[in-house]
């Protein structure tokens, strides 16, 4: 079917519905946790596994399966990601032991993929005017779900029982699987090639390790054995990891492009605004709920405290279209600051105005509007500058980064709140001042993110602005196909030195005849590349690798014709 037969308004609320959905799987269980000891006769510390195993194998499965939605088809892992959560969902919903309730939530998270794939997959599908808005709303359902999540969990289980929440999920998973056969055509960009299994084991085991040993801290206690042990195991499989990927043709994340400067400041942002963002929900809820014997609880149930920050999850679906007009005319670098500067703004509000629900209610909406602009910047950073062929992969670690950030938040939360504590009537509770505690910190945390981002280039080397731009260039007898972009195809290629063979690590970049970047890719260990294209047409091709002479020519691409290789002339070494 041809591609123009696919609506973008139905793609963007498809895909945007499907990522909240699976957002909702985090925080739908909190309601439960108090009532599963009884339930499923297990400990109240045997029942906090069912969020951390969650949380746990979202971030393990979102780098392997992003990295074989480039590879293999980007439907198509989402498919596969909303195939596992049906089956979890369904074993949980006919569970009546912890184990295979805890299976089941494992099989939940790994759904999670879902939303980086299908940030990539908007960006093979939406016309360039209308992605960032598409983005910044499907980057935004990560925190839209979670709020939805807490409130829904607690209705549904008091209404039908525990094994509901399951079912719900069975089904909303059913529908998404069905509206995006329907509705979501499959990406035309594909990489190819060989997967990286090693590389994918061994990230699986550091970031388990880690992410444990981050979130059973404070349980457990910092120092003893297993905790020290998680982060020793962490630390050794990681840099075995680190020159394995190095070396990998093919990495499940490429290093090279990771350290780049605007990804790597970007990602660092993204963890830090993640640990600020965070502890507006874990804060609000626990505060809402706190006994009004405390002086300065309300006393809510977690459903109506759920209910209490729902406005702060809908406000974040509003601001995505003004997140996006902040992108489209600043520029994705002012946008991540501005978001930075509100979250700031919200937390410096809430250490002042904490005594109201109606300013714990505005102090949220303030807080999740600064999270909407921030979250919604970083994607669309990422994708202006790595490869188009790696746009999964990278919006995959950067959601895993957001991830590690709330963990590194859900303890420090912990610790300052059975840290500053006070007695009444025989039972501990937070003090006051602990919350006012973790909103000072929260600023600081936004305030350092917006430091790092200052440090972001002005201008970004912008694969899909450019290839909008290519694409006019080239088809200009045709400008109506830019919008839908037919044509776009993956070219591979070799680079090879005169007499030495493949050159690896060569930077391979594609640009219009008049000069303006469309796309590049580093070379592997066999020299092979694979780039992005608009459509078949001249192409200024520039190649550059240490130790060999640069490369620049014009070349006549086309599709159907044998891969483009370049052979490299010595320079002189030194």
């Amino acid at each position: 079917m041809n591609r123009r037969n696919y609506s973008p308004n139905a793609i963007i609320a498809v895909l945007a519905v499907s990522g909240a959905v699976m957002s909702i799987m985090q925080t739908v269980f909190i309601p439960l946790l108090p009532e599963i000891p009884a339930l499923l006769d297990c400990t109240p510390e045997q029942a906090s596994w069912l969020i951390t195993a969650t949380l746990i194998s979202s971030s393990v499965a979102i780098p392997s399966v992003a990295k074989l939605a480039d590879m293999y088809g980007k439907r198509r892992m989402m498919l596969v990601s909303l195939g596992v959560l049906i089956c979890g969902s369904v074993l949980g919903a006919v569970g009546t032991t912890f184990t295979q309730v805890l299976v089941a939530r494992i099989a939940q998270g790994f759904a999670m993929a879902l939303i980086p794939i299908g940030m990539s997959i908007m960006r093979d599908q939406i016309p360039p005017e209308r992605l960032p808005g598409a983005v910044a709303l499907m980057s935004g359902t990560m925190g839209i779900g979670a709020g939805i999540g807490l409130p829904l969990g607690g209705l549904i289980f008091q209404t039908f029982g525990w094994h509901a929440v399951f079912w719900v999920s069975a089904i909303t998973g059913t529908i998404s699987v069905i509206a995006i056969l329907i509705v979501v055509p499959e990406s035309p960009i594909r990489s190819g090639g060989r997967f990286d299994y090693l590389g994918a084991g061994c990230i699986s085991v550091w970031l388990t390790a880690l992410l444990l040993a981050i979130t059973k801290g404070e349980h457990w206690g910092w120092s003893s054995p297993p905790i020290l042990g998680l982060f020793a195991g962490f630390a050794i499989v990681f840099l075995l990891w680190i020159p394995w990927e190095l070396r990998v043709s093919q990495p499940v994340i490429d290093l090279r492009t990771t350290a780049h400067r605007p990804v790597m400041l970007t990602n660092i942002t993204t963890f830090i605004v993640g640990i600020a963002m965070y502890a507006n929900m874990l804060s609000s809820t626990q505060l809402l709920e706190m006994p009004t014997s405390t002086g300065y609880g309300f006393g809510f149930t977690v459903f109506h405290s759920g209910l209490a920050l729902l406005p702060s999850a809908l406000a974040m679906v509003l601001m995505a279209p003004v997140a996006a007009r902040i992108v489209t005319l600043f520029g994705p670098k002012m946008a991540l600051i501005t978001g930075g500067l509100v979250l700031a703004g919200g937390y410096l509000f809430r250490t002042f105005f904490i005594t109201g629900v109606w300013e714990i209610m505005l102090g949220a909406i303030i807080v999740s509007s600064g999270t909407m602009i921030a979250f919604s910047a970083a994607p669309n950073i990422i994708m202006r500058v790595v490869p188009i062929t790696e746009t999964s992969a990278a919006n995959g670690l950067n959601n895993v980064m957001r991830t590690m950030g709330t963990s590194v938040s859900s303890a420090a939360v912990a610790a300052v709140l059975t840290g500053i504590t006070m007695e009444v009537g025989g039972q501990v509770f937070p003090q006051l001042r602990a919350f006012q505690v973790i909103y000072v910190g929260a600023m600081i945390a936004a305030l350092v993110g917006v430091g790092v981002a200052a440090f972001l280039p002005r201008r970004f080397e912008t694969s899909d602005a450019a290839l909008a731009a290519g694409a006019a260039a080239l088809a200009h007898q045709e400008p109506a196909l830019l919008h839908a972009r037919p044509h776009e195809f993956v070219l591979h290629g070799t680079v090879t030195g005169a007499g030495h063979g493949a050159v690896r690590d060569a930077r391979v970049t594609f640009m219009t005849p008049d000069g303006e970047q469309i796309d590049f890719e580093r070379t592997d260990a066999q020299g092979g590349y694979a780039v992005v294209l608009p459509q078949p047409g001249p192409y200024r091709v520039v190649v550059e690798a240490d130790g060999w002479q640069r490369h620049d020519e014009v070349a006549d691409v086309d599709r159907d014709h044998p891969p483009h290789a370049v052979d490299l002339e010595a320079s002189v070494r030194v």
